[in-house]
């Protein structure tokens, strides 16, 4: 499930580092789907007639979240004590008959460092959300947090988002991603989308 794909330097003193690329798909819940197939429905006169007829055949259980993960990854235990770069995309996908398209996409950007056990930021989180067609966005959070009440030797970075119609801004659908980041730079993502 990781590739590596080439060495970059990064962090204090020039930590040597692989850059690791990870996918993950999961389905998205029944609410998400709904709510996105809505909004491409919305959006039909401008979709492409392949496009189209995803849409029209798309149930509730059509959609997907699927997460690309690029980061550097450190190389050995001795090279945890660095930092790392971790550039995440969620993509929300609409399939049908194995054919999908993104009809969102999400980006949550930081660089996390580590001593060994605890988890500190480096820079960012940078957040963008790319729709497509009639819909705006807005950012509403972007930071991180730490859990527990700031006990947890991890650190979250996070988004919260909504898009809207242009021709009716006051209409949001509410989003979020998140990338929990664990100090031997292992981590877990998750999102939703498309909430009304």
């Amino acid at each position: 499930m990781v590739a590596s794909a080439g060495w970059i330097a990064v962090g204090p003193g020039q930590v040597l580092v692989a850059a690791a690329n990870t996918t993950q798909t999961k389905a998205l819940d029944a609410a998400s789907c709904g709510g996105l197939l809505a909004l491409a429905r919305a959006d039909r006169p401008r979709l492409t007639p392949g496009q189209r007829a995803i849409v029209d055949h798309a149930t509730v259980n059509s959609c997907r979240l699927i997460t690309t993960m690029n980061h550097a990854q450190p190389t050995s235990q001795d090279a945890l004590a660095g930092c790392s770069g971790f550039w995440v995309t969620f993509s929300y996908t609409i399939y049908w008959n194995n054919i999908g398209f993104d009809y969102l996409k999400d980006r949550v950007n930081g660089g996390f460092c580590s001593d060994g056990y605890w988890v500190s930021r480096d820079w960012g989180p940078d957040c963008q959300t790319t729709q497509f067609w009639l819909w705006g966005s807005a950012n509403d959070w972007c930071g991180n947090y730490r859990p527990n009440g700031g006990a947890a030797p991890y650190l979250q970075m996070g988004h919260n988002f909504h898009i809207f119609p242009y021709s009716a801004p006051w209409i949001n659908k509410y989003g979020y991603s998140r990338v929990e980041v664990y100090s031997n730079f292992g981590y877990s993502a998750w999102g939703a989308c498309c909430y009304f």
